[in-house]
């Protein structure tokens, strides 16, 4: 919201001699009635995602397992059909039918999170996910840009502007050498 606010700001700044008049105005207005549309659409969008975050209910019967949210679809699992159950590392929890497409996610805000773990683990035993180290997500660009400077060195040893360096006999100096 604020860059292309900074963005046509610098734009008037630079541009000022060359716009004159009504369209001056044209721009100027233009800009406001965008902004105005992407508050607006940014208005309603939250509004409807509150909603549906907050309408989430999750009911564990006897048979089956139900998720309920506004505006979406119920999502239901026989406890039978109850593939795997997990915990992630930030609390929420995914629950998965008999195929991957059946699913049901519930979200780390729940109520009372300690009856629903122990719910969800009568059914199954719940598999834990803990988050890998942050370099475990980038070790193959480490490593190929390791192995890239590796390369990069031994080319250079290899080099005769290098060889030439290191084979040539010292400089004779008249002056006697200080340590």
């Amino acid at each position: 919201m604020v860059m292309p606010l900074l963005f046509v700001l610098v734009f008037l700044f630079l541009n000022h001699d060359d716009l004159h008049g009504k369209e001056l105005y044209r721009l100027i207005w233009t800009i406001i009635m965008l902004e105005l549309i992407v508050l607006f659409i940014t208005y309603k969008s939250l509004k409807k995602f509150k909603r549906l975050f907050e309408s989430f209910r999750l009911t564990v019967t006897e048979h089956e397992l139900i998720r309920r949210q506004h505006d979406a679809p119920d999502i239901m699992i026989a406890r039978q059909d109850v593939k795997e159950i997990i915990k992630a590392h930030n609390g929420s929890y995914g629950i998965i039918g008999d195929s991957k497409l059946n699913a049901i996610i519930v979200p780390a805000h729940i109520n009372d999170e300690d009856g629903l773990e122990l719910l969800l683990s009568e059914i199954r035993p719940m598999v834990v996910k803990i988050s890998p180290p942050w370099w475990q997500k980038f070790l193959l660009p480490i490593t190929i840009a390791g192995g890239g400077c590796l390369d990069s060195g031994d080319h250079l040893m290899k080099t005769n502007t290098y060889s030439r360096l290191r084979d040539s006999p010292p400089a004779l100096s008249s002056s006697p050498a200080s340590f």
